[in-house]
């Protein structure tokens, strides 16, 4: 039995498939706890998948040798979001303005809080520059991590995380404030 899993650890489509069911456990969980934001699949298959890791004593690059598929089509992903922006382009003209002045605004606020927190506590400038994409896609921080001097690996993390507290807290917040559209 151990061969045969020494043997199917170092396959990548092993991994591929690992990952993607233990996201499809996170759905299923989700729907199963009424859809709740607090039931997130992102966070569900990252623990299962980092809980078999563990367990299995499998490398992480051998992991990735399978999910860099997963990877890959974190760019095209991303592109594909401003599909839904340029149905709306009406609405982004009408508030360019407002919107443009926001997005300045919470980016500034993004990054300066990031970078700030870190050097407040003493750390090192690679880690403060490596928070200072996190509020963007994952491939976008990583890129700019890796042009500004920071970790993509730890830019990556933090944008994941940032990600999940916001569909977690998100909805709850914005519901909270009055915010309906």
């Amino acid at each position: 039995m151990h061969q045969l899993w020494v043997s199917l650890s170092v396959t990548p489509l092993l991994w591929l498939v690992v990952t993607l069911g233990a996201y499809l456990i996170g759905v299923a969980l989700r729907r199963a706890a009424g859809d709740t934001p607090l039931v997130n699949p992102v966070l569900v298959a990252i623990a299962l998948v980092g809980g078999l890791l563990l367990v299995t004593g499998t490398p992480y690059a051998t992991y990735f040798s399978g999910a860099k598929f997963i990877h890959f089509l974190l760019g095209p992903a991303t592109v594909a979001l401003a599909i839904p922006l340029a149905d709306n382009i009406h609405h982004v003209r009408r508030s360019l303005v407002e919107m443009g002045a926001a997005l300045l605004v919470g980016c500034l606020v993004s990054m300066l809080s990031g970078i700030g927190f870190v050097l407040l506590l003493g750390g090192p400038a690679q880690v403060a520059l490596s928070m200072a994409p996190k509020a963007v896609t994952t491939p976008i921080a990583m890129a700019v991590a890796s042009e500004i001097g920071g970790l993509p690996a730890l830019t990556a993390v933090l944008a994941i995380l940032g990600g999940i507290i916001a569909a977690v807290l998100g909805e709850s917040l914005l519901r909270a404030t009055g915010v309906r559209d």
